[in-house]
């Protein structure tokens, strides 16, 4: 009697591990085994990530609705987690900084500028508005 390996268990994740092993000697076969390492594929989505992140930092004001800029007004420093301050008009625009407390850390406040057109309010409120002239940071 001489001795065989026993039979290969045919689960799921035992054919997939012999295909991405199959896979990854053809790759390495034809000399491409360095498009399949690591580095090469966390590296770019790392560098990705920082860049989307620090693009979103340093991006201008954002446009809000006039709904929403008039509630932050009104409400102002009214608030508890939220913290809206008028900053002034623009080019036809008003300016409002919001910022808003981390979940996490009461000491942590996150800020946001946002703007609305000036022709979008209502004369009234737009009136009421201090002419206030805001500077950019």
């Amino acid at each position: 009697m001489s001795w065989s390996p026993p039979p290969l268990v045919q689960s799921g994740a035992v054919r997939s591990a012999i295909a991405v092993h199959v896979a990854s000697r053809r790759w390495l076969s034809l000399g491409l085994g360095h498009l399949i390492t690591m580095k090469y594929i966390v590296v770019p989505i790392i560098v990705a990530c920082l860049m989307i992140g620090c693009a979103s930092r340093s991006a201008g004001p954002s446009h809000i609705s006039v709904q929403e800029f008039e509630s932050q007004y009104k409400l102002g420093h009214m608030q508890t987690m939220k913290d809206a301050e008028y900053l002034g008009q623009l080019d036809g625009r008003a300016y409002l900084r919001i910022r808003s407390m981390s979940l996490t850390d009461s000491k942590q406040w996150s800020e946001q500028i946002v703007f609305v057109k000036l022709s979008d309010l209502d004369k009234q409120f737009r009136d009421a508005l201090p002419p206030k002239e805001y500077r950019k940071p």
